[in-house]
């Protein structure tokens, strides 16, 4: 079960911040097709956003629910510094 982080978690929203490099968009106009985009546009969302939540999930992906029809996925980029998917 997913657990929502509290706003006032700046220490821990930081933290996220730095580590969770890859982000999605899923869109209600985008038939909630996952679209690669800059993870500061969720950030963005979540501080300008009143209902906006940010919450933990188990498989280490973090969501930033807009509305039932707008949320972004983040998750921490490769290690090796290779795109994902990427062969070596």
């Amino acid at each position: 079960m997913a657990r929502t982080i509290s706003r006032r978690a700046t220490r821990r929203i930081a933290e996220l911040k730095a580590t969770l490099t890859q982000c999605k968009r899923y869109t209600l106009e985008g038939f909630f097709v996952g679209e690669d985009t800059d993870p500061a546009h969720a950030w963005r969302q979540l501080e300008s956003s009143r209902n906006a939540r940010l919450t933990d999930g188990e498989d280490g992906t973090f969501t930033i629910s807009v509305h039932s029809n707008y949320w972004y996925t983040l998750s921490a980029g490769a290690s090796d510094g290779k795109a994902e998917g990427q062969e070596p």
